[in-house]
């Protein structure tokens, strides 16, 4: 009679905790999502010339949306590429073009601005837009120590509608890094990296890593230059990119 007891002790017990459960997962379905879930704008294609129709669009974000998409020339001067309303949806989508007379080349904030129908409440999103054609940059650290590990981040893009050929990519290593390696097919001699001849499709882009070590002393003062060859390519402005790493 004792273990019969202790049995049905035990499965209220069970039982309670299962309806406890039920009871918490009913109320996170109740509540739905949540209000901070994340919300990307999807901008493709991310890179061009000026004047290319660009695709902005996003989900997941509040239904009976204004959304207004702008492209930022400075923080006070903005140009409004496309607006539109998403309804009953939770989806949204416009198109609009990159304005030849603020194209700068180089990478350009777009914003997209979002009210609700009655004007209370809202949020915005950013993304980024690459105004190039076939152009280069590169990424590193501001400081480092010697001994470390630098790895340096090249970014081939072609932003031109037609693909570019004979693509050269040339790194003259200063001597204060030395090379561990390099994402393939480049290569290395004496200090140089070259990746290429290859050919890159319109509006595309390319990531190369050169992984170093620091061979400098503190205090010293580290300038590379990496730089991309190819036709066509007739805007010879973003051929070269630099970084400057001081060792500390």
């Amino acid at each position: 009679m004792l273990r019969a007891d202790r049995g049905a002790r035990r499965c209220a017990v069970v039982l309670a905790i299962a309806l406890v459960c039920g009871l918490v997962a009913t109320a996170a379905s109740a509540a739905g999502p949540s209000a901070h879930s994340r919300r990307t704008m999807s901008v493709a294609p991310a890179l061009g010339l000026p004047g290319v129709a660009v695709r902005f669009s996003g989900q997941g974000v509040p239904k009976h949306l204004r959304v207004t998409v702008l492209f930022d020339v400075t923080t006070r001067d903005k140009v409004r590429l496309c607006s539109t309303t998403n309804g009953s949806s939770t989806k949204w989508r416009c198109t609009g073009r990159i304005p030849a007379g603020y194209g700068a080349l180089g990478p350009h904030t777009v914003e997209m601005d979002a009210t609700t129908a009655s004007g209370r409440g809202g949020f915005e999103e950013l993304g980024t837009f690459l105004v190039t054609d076939l152009g280069v940059m590169m990424a590193a650290p501001a400081s480092t120590a010697p001994g470390d590990t630098v790895q340096l981040r090249v970014t081939v893009s072609n932003g031109d509608a037609t693909a570019a050929r004979g693509v050269r990519v040339t790194d003259r290593l200063p001597s204060g890094l030395r090379l561990t390696h390099v994402t393939a097919p480049c290569r290395e001699s004496r200090g140089v990296v070259a990746c290429g001849p290859f050919r890159m499709g319109a509006r595309s882009s390319r990531v190369f890593v050169l992984t170093t070590i620091v061979a400098a002393a503190r205090r010293a003062h580290l300038v590379d230059a990496v730089e991309v060859r190819g036709l066509p390519d007739p805007l010879k402005r973003n051929d070269v990119a630099r970084v400057e790493i001081t060792v500390t």
